[in-house]
């Protein structure tokens, strides 16, 4: 079994290396295919132009992984869910290329693709442990609408924290292992191998988008990667009723909690939800590093990840420690909400201080 893990890390890490090389010797004549240039984006996060193909490398890696796992063991279940997870890939690969893809198609295929994970797992979320909800999920059309609500939801999160170096990518592969140690613990061992699989594939992208970003994740690994978790996740509790989905749902909350916060911020401001801007967590903190350690952004991007890393994973333990008490990780997503929100307020106060501050000095 460890060769198909291996696989996956090769695979995935062979095809980042290959696609940073094209962009190095490329230089000036990189094509379309091997760089985007978007450093003018208002949410850009770095200073030089580079790929955004990493997804290609994860997908693939997860992809030779489950093929090689599913001969192992017998199951298809790894080959449905890569094959559920190919719409809302190739949505985000063609705007990773440049093939303009609006927000709301790659959103229209994140919920194809949640659509066709439920018809090939015949899958979705049915249970929660909270009583309320569970009225509802027993309706089945409510069942699945907000399953693949759900499922392209996340889809959208990750990818709008995908903004610094190693974020997306650590916070995935922490959430992969901890999916994995769930079933691992429910003695589901399959669902542990496809855990596993995903999170060294991860790894093998990691190695060069963290710390130098040679490569980033683009909207192909980012809406990839939250596709495959969900429904991980989503499968466990299927198979293991024991298993809380509002528990496990803790997994998500940092990329969810984000996302929220950019709705209501992009509201007050009368924009567009899907409207990009520059004040997500990571994109603050990153500016807090810079004005109060005064680094130059190579440095303060990978930094923030460091920086962010105990608050991201804090909810994932919690989920672990909670994982079939409802209730508890009811009560955990509200507390984690508030402290969440209030630390968003405080922090924005601070650096704009800081930044006024600063530019002021400056001008005297």
């Amino acid at each position: 079994m460890a060769e198909t893990f291996v696989l996956a890390a090769l695979m995935s890490a062979a095809l980042s290396l290959g696609i940073n090389r094209a962009v190095v010797r490329a230089s000036d004549r990189t094509p379309l295919w091997a760089q985007r240039n978007d450093l003018g984006a208002v949410q850009a996060a770095h200073s030089r132009p580079t790929s955004r193909l990493g997804g290609l490398g994860v997908f693939t890696g997860f992809g030779a992984g489950s093929l090689l796992l599913s001969h192992v063991t017998g199951s298809l279940l790894p080959i449905l869910l890569l094959i559920s997870a190919l719409p809302i890939f190739l949505a985000g690969l063609l705007e990773d290329l440049g093939n303009g893809q609006s927000p709301r198609r790659r959103l229209l295929a994140a919920a194809i693709s949640a659509v066709l994970a439920i018809g090939l797992s015949q899958t979705w979320v049915r249970e929660t442990g909270l009583y309320g909800l569970d009225h509802l999920l027993a309706i089945t059309p409510i069942g699945l609408g907000l399953t693949v609500l759900w499922s392209a939801g996340v889809c959208n999160a990750f990818n709008l924290i995908d903004g610094v170096n190693g974020l997306a990518g650590f916070l995935a592969s922490v959430i992969s292992m901890a999916l994995g140690y769930v079933a691992w613990t429910a003695d589901d061992i399959l669902m542990t191998q496809i855990a596993i699989v995903l999170a060294v594939a991860i790894a093998g992208f990691l190695i060069f988008n963290w710390p130098w970003g040679k490569v980033f994740l683009g909207d192909g690994g980012a809406y990839t990667t939250g596709h495959l978790l969900v429904w991980i996740s989503v499968l466990i509790c299927w198979r293991n009723p024991e298993t809380s989905y509002t528990a496990l749902s803790l997994l998500f909350f940092w990329p969810v909690a984000d996302t929220f916060l950019a709705m209501w911020r992009r509201s007050r401001r009368s924009r567009k939800m899907m409207h990009p801007d520059y004040l997500h967590v990571h994109q603050f903190v990153m500016r807090a590093i810079q004005l109060r350690w005064k680094l130059p952004l190579v440095q303060a991007n990978p930094a923030t990840t460091l920086v962010l890393a105990p608050f991201f994973m804090t909810p994932v333990l919690t989920a672990v420690c909670l994982v079939s008490q409802a209730s508890l990780a009811f009560i955990a997503w509200l507390l984690f909400a508030i402290l969440f929100t209030a630390s968003y307020q405080v922090g924005i106060k601070q650096v704009r201080r800081q930044g006024w501050r600063r530019s002021s000095k400056q001008g005297g």
